[in-house]
């Protein structure tokens, strides 16, 4: 059975319940306004634009460039390359979803970096429950970085970093949600969902992605002040695949088979296998069977 998400400790700012104001940054006419970040800790500033290649890829060269500060969120329209975990590709058509990346000083250190991961789906779960609270029963986090509705994907998380003398430099924390979809494409249409064709309604891109970026904001810092376990379990209560489901993995090509048994301390994924060996997954993709 799905979970409903946990709703964070700190609600989305004022503003998240309006409708689009006009003068969007660049060219992205759902991006939040400045008045709409000051209360937040980790996001400051935004660079909208109407098309990117991806706005994972935009937000690091803008960064490494030194031409956007930390705390910094990109936003598009469109992205003619969206990418997910893995060289998977993400459907980004024009005007029908959310794409932002986040470019982030580090607030963890390497070996915690994946918990970003599993924070930012919880906080995508969290905001979607709480903009449209009849998802909420069929919500799901599936390890490490999908969001579904009724088993189908409805958004995608992909957290990429810089590194320096084996020390982080950097976070991009990449978001990607079907919002107004009505259809896809054949290889995708049963196995993806947009939040109006759950919700059955119409749905302001901009007012739910400040919601995302509110729940974001909060657990980050929830992440930062040393909150970890409370973010574990809330992430493990939200994931019907956190503890009980059969699923496979690849290892070094090698197919296992197993139960998952919840989050380690340092946020990999415990798979029990059928030899009673515990397995800790930092990475990859799990399979049902």
């Amino acid at each position: 059975m799905n979970r409903k998400p946990h709703s964070p400790q700190s609600s989305a700012p004022a503003g998240a319940e309006s409708s689009r104001a006009p003068g969007s940054p660049g060219g992205c006419p759902y991006a939040p306004m400045a008045c709409e970040l000051e209360m937040f800790r980790h996001i400051h500033h935004v660079r909208g634009f109407g098309e990117v290649d991806s706005t994972n890829s935009t937000a690091r060269a803008l960064g490494e460039a030194g031409d956007i500060p930390p705390g910094t969120l990109v936003v598009a329209n469109a992205q003619r390359a969206g990418r997910g975990r893995l060289d998977h590709t993400w459907y980004s058509p024009a005007g029908q979803g959310i794409y932002a990346s986040l470019f982030l000083a580090p607030m963890v250190t390497l070996a915690q970096a994946h918990c970003v991961t599993l924070v930012t789906g919880l906080s995508v779960a969290q905001a979607l429950s709480l903009a449209h609270p009849t998802l909420a029963r069929h919500l799901d986090i599936k390890w490490p970085n999908d969001v579904l509705w009724q088993g189908r994907k409805l958004g995608g998380i992909l957290v990429e970093s810089s590194l320096q003398d084996n020390t982080l430099r950097h976070l991009v924390v990449g978001i990607g949600i079907n919002v107004a979809q009505t259809a896809f494409p054949e290889d995708i249409r049963t196995r993806a969902v947009s939040v109006a064709q759950a919700a059955g309604t119409i749905v302001s891109r901009h007012d739910l992605l400040v919601r995302v970026l509110g729940c974001l904001d909060a657990n980050l810092g929830r992440l930062g002040d040393g909150a970890w376990p409370d973010l574990r379990r809330q992430w493990e209560e939200s994931s019907s695949f956190a503890r009980g489901r059969k699923v496979k993995f690849f290892e070094r090509g090698r197919p296992l088979l197993g139960t998952t048994c919840g989050l380690m301390d340092d946020g990999a994924l415990g798979v029990q296998l059928r030899d009673g060996e515990r397995k800790a997954l930092y990475h990859g993709e799990i399979f049902e069977y």
